[in-house]
């Protein structure tokens, strides 16, 4: 019975330990409904906030500010690249890094020399017609931080999003003339 409560309690203690940092968001699949939102951490301090302008997200980090165009390069305030896709790998020209990123099922994990250092999660809830998010690392630092960054700025560009049918009035006016006019 002693071993039995130890392996217990060893299990317990090493996964507790080993899980390292997790971060949670939750992102309408409605486009203009998801024009901000936000990363959190396990005590729901806001870690990284996201605000979409066009084509251009603004991200802030505590009070450094970064820019994700083309949703592949990010800049930060001083417009020097912190990061930029190139296929399916992430480089980080002034640390001389480069991240592999693998798409699994409903997320994607991101490696360096072959060891895992991000994980991103998402689930969709049909009732509530959101994506909720979830992140794990074991540190969150500047390369894991650049991670999510891009990650999540991205994200609308990679899962189902619904757009507005408000969101191109124009074409709707012409649409409906043009059926009228027929």
């Amino acid at each position: 019975m002693k071993h039995l409560t130890f392996v217990i309690f060893a299990f317990f203690f090493s996964n507790l330990f080993s899980q390292g940092q997790q971060f949670t968001s939750v992102i309408p699949k409605k486009h203009s409904a998801a024009e901000k939102f936000s990363l959190l951490n396990s005590t729901n301090d806001t870690i990284i906030t996201f605000v979409r302008e066009d084509n251009i997200r603004n991200i802030k980090i505590n009070e450094n500010n970064y820019i994700l165009k083309k949703s592949k390069i990010l800049f930060n305030s001083n417009e020097d690249t912190v990061a930029f896709y190139k296929g399916k790998r992430i480089f980080f020209p002034s640390q001389n890094i480069v991240v592999s990123e693998k798409k699994k099922k409903n997320g994607w994990d991101y490696y360096l020399d072959n060891d895992k250092i991000l994980e991103i999660n998402y689930t969709y809830d049909k009732k509530e017609k959101n994506y909720h998010i979830t992140a794990s690392t074991e540190e969150l630092n500047e390369l894991t931080a650049g991670l999510l960054q891009l990650g999540l700025g991205r994200f609308d560009k990679r899962v189902s999003i619904e757009y507005d049918n408000d969101d191109n009035d124009f074409t709707t006016m012409l649409i409906t003339i043009l059926v009228l006019t027929l």
